[in-house]
């Protein structure tokens, strides 16, 4: 979605009361006195600064008057669901207005990438699907969906995460303006843990010096301490924010950034980014690579896969795209371009909607295929990366699916990437 320059007056003029206002009214409503909330409060959202020097050179470019593109990937909370005026509402349309009046005399562009029901590793491979690479700012909002690299009752506990977001960090600085990245870290009061995506994102944050903006950091003992006040920030799901919290948000980034705008940048190394991802030891580094994605996805609504019998086109609300059978037998092919030899196929994982299994493998190579299952005992319905093959050559290849037999047949896929 591409917006171009524009102006919100009533929203922008009060940004800068919202810290004070909002976090008094909520020291007011549960009687816990911060000495000074905003400062405080702010404080506390930082969950990590770090030099802040590519993002300080985009807002040194815009305040010489030139064009700024910033983009944003996100889940959910990044398309405004459950907000009444998305396009107004949303944190990064707050944000934007701010930008554009602070720097008026370039024309600005703001891409939101953002699909509900996904996690970084989607976007690892198909962010070219959703933006440009020509962005200089891009904010990126994971810390729900990507769940938690240790272990919990809902099934979290996936180092994975991280490497995913790696990956994607890494393609993203790379791209031709170098564009300064900003981390956001959400809660869900509904979930009712403490750990999220937060903790697999943070390292990442430290190794390429990515600026960490944590909502959570600022509001989550609070609400655990004060669990009336949560629609103070929190829609009625308790899970996506409201309005003011997407306001609180915008707020803490632009503070941020008016934080470090104008400060002289730290000496750093010539390197644009590090030489080595974070997993590859300096004895490995003759066999380390950067990783080429490849990607097709149904959020996509002209692809079409190689072959399909008993599949068809689905969409929910115009929000989440699928294939999808009911069939049992029903065959579906993808042709893929493997570089590193790995596919994974993208499909939804849930405890709902009756899904069941399919049968998937490389070429002609059937009997070393892979079951994947659609169904985990879980409460949320997302889209998950599951492992096709990891052993593939180089070059262009044949993913076959077939739905399986059995109590529940229903499946659904997202896309199909490789790497």
């Amino acid at each position: 979605m591409m917006l171009s320059v524009s102006s919100n007056n009533h929203v922008f003029q009060s940004l800068s009361h919202s810290l004070t206002n909002s976090s008094h009214s909520l020291s007011n409503s549960s009687s816990h006195v911060l000495s000074h909330p905003s400062d405080y409060l702010f404080q506390r959202s930082i969950g990590y600064a770090g030099s802040g020097n590519r993002i300080r050179e985009k807002l040194a470019k815009a305040s010489n008057g030139e064009d700024i593109k910033i983009g944003v990937l996100g889940g959910s909370i990044s398309t405004g669901h459950k907000l009444e005026d998305k396009s107004k509402e949303v944190y990064h349309s707050v944000l934007f207005d701010w930008f554009t009046s602070k720097f008026p005399y370039g024309q600005h562009t703001l891409v939101n990438g953002a699909a509900p029901a996904t996690g970084s590793s989607y976007f690892t491979y198909c962010h070219g699907k959703h933006i440009p690479d020509d962005l200089d700012i891009i904010f990126i909002e994971f810390s729900i969906n990507d769940g938690s690299i240790y272990p919990t009752e809902r099934g979290d506990g996936d180092p994975g995460i991280t490497k995913n977001m790696e990956l994607l960090v890494r393609n993203l600085m790379q791209m031709p303006n170098k564009p300064a990245i900003v981390f956001l870290s959400f809660f869900s009061f509904k979930v009712d843990y403490y750990f999220n995506g937060q903790e697999a994102h943070m390292a990442i944050a430290n190794y390429y010096d990515i600026p960490y903006i944590s909502f959570k950091n600022a509001y989550y003992d609070h609400h655990n301490r004060f669990p009336k006040d949560v629609s103070t920030l929190f829609s009625s799901d308790e899970h996506h924010p409201n309005k003011e919290g997407h306001r609180m948000m915008s707020a803490f980034v632009t503070r941020y950034l008016e934080s470090i705008e104008g400060v002289k940048a730290a000496n750093t190394p010539d390197a644009d980014i590090p030489l080595l991802d974070m997993w590859t030891t300096r004895k490995h580094k003759a066999n380390f690579s950067e990783l080429n994605p490849f990607c097709e996805t149904f959020m996509d609504k002209t692809y079409q896969p190689s072959y399909m019998d008993g599949w068809y086109l689905m969409n929910w609300k115009k929000e989440k795209y699928y294939i999808a059978s009911d069939t049992p037998g029903s065959l579906i092919t993808f042709s893929v371009e493997a570089s590193k030899g790995s596919v994974y196929m993208y499909i939804l994982k849930s405890s709902q909607y009756d899904l069941g299994s399919v049968w998937c493998w490389a070429d002609d190579d059937r009997d070393n295929g892979r079951e994947l299952s659609g169904h985990w005992n879980i409460s949320r319905s997302i889209g998950h990366m599951m492992l096709v093959s990891d052993s593939l050559s180089k070059g262009r290849h044949d993913i076959h699916c077939q739905v399986l037999s059995g109590d529940n047949t229903h499946f659904r896929i997202i896309a199909i990437f490789s790497g």
